[in-house]
């Protein structure tokens, strides 16, 4: 009689056997076996993962960002303001593992689109048409951690006698296997949470909403104090439509409509101090640091900075 156990690592350790249909068979017998935690991780694999916080480490892959110029083909794009330009250095992955082996199988380099805000943001920097591009070899890497993880799993099933016979577990097996440690082992090797870094997470724009979709704020333009301080009355109103738009919260907004307006209010004394404008406006730029959705607002006020710089 066949077992269910060892048929997986049979499929494991056959290149020719997709990810997806091995997967597919450890989530069944998880599920035989009532080992919660690992059903949980397989079935997100096979259909996509739909909240970021459940995302494992291994599911963020890192990307270039990209411009198409119709001259010279792709050409790296470079923006001055390095704290955007790292939230691109790594994005996560929510596809299924079918859909994740369907973008392997095309020609060429992929391609990732970018949201309308940030498009929008890139292309007032002078980029004709961006993108994010990924190196196949790093879904391909994920693929085979999926891979590695079912295969232990497997190995460690049979160490502790847990095999299956036909299509069925006996009460023994199953409670074996919902108390042996190496579950948790996996756990932590493929399902855990990811560390505090900056990530772009498209899953999390907001397509509904666009930065200065009015196109009516424009530090570059600035000439005077009473422009400057227009302007940032502007941005002030861009933050309140964000936080309808729930791209911020209320407390990241107050925080943002607060300081800007220190600023502004400062702007308009005779004897404005520069170091004070600078300090509310460098304020209200830490609000939003590391902030994805806000990242168009976050280039705003730099602007403004570099407006008050010159100046004062």
């Amino acid at each position: 009689m066949t077992s269910l156990v060892l048929d997986l690592q049979e499929m494991s350790q056959d290149t020719q056997t997709s990810v997806s249909k091995l997967v597919r068979k450890a989530h069944f017998i998880s599920k035989k076996l009532n080992v919660d935690k690992l059903s949980s991780w397989l079935d997100k694999e096979l259909s996509g993962y739909k909240n970021f916080a459940d995302l494992p480490k291994y599911r963020f892959i890192c990307t270039n960002l990209m411009d198409k110029n119709p001259y010279h083909g792709l050409v790296p794009l470079t923006i001055a303001h390095d704290e955007i330009s790292s939230w691109f250095r790594s994005v996560p992955m929510y596809q299924s593992v079918v859909e994740l082996e369907h973008l392997i199988s095309r020609d060429g380099l992929l391609e990732l689109p970018l949201h309308a805000e940030f498009l929008t943001v890139f292309i007032n920097h002078g980029a004709r048409n961006p993108c994010l591009t990924v190196d196949k070899s790093q879904i391909i890497g994920l693929l085979e951690g999926v891979r590695t993880a079912i295969t232990q799993w497997s190995l460690d099933l049979e160490k502790q006698g847990i095999l299956g016979e036909g299509l069925q577990f006996s009460e023994q097996e199953k409670t074996a296997a919902t108390q042996t440690i190496h579950i948790a082992a996996i756990h932590g090797n493929v399902y855990q949470g990811i560390e505090k870094m900056s990530i772009f997470d498209q899953r999390n724009q907001k397509v509904n909403y666009q930065y200065n979709a009015a196109g009516n704020i424009n530090f570059g333009a600035v000439q005077n104090r009473i422009e400057l301080a227009a302007e940032l009355e502007k941005l002030r109103m861009e933050i309140s439509t964000a936080k309808s738009a729930n791209v911020i919260d209320e407390e990241t907004a107050l925080d943002l409509d607060h300081k800007i307006g220190k600023a502004a209010l400062q702007i308009k004394k005779p004897d404005a101090v520069k170091s004070n404008i600078l300090e509310w406006l460098s304020g209200a730029k830490d609000v939003v640091k590391g902030v994805a959705a806000a990242g168009a607002i976050s280039i705003g006020i730099q602007e403004a900075i570099q407006a008050a710089q010159k100046l004062f």
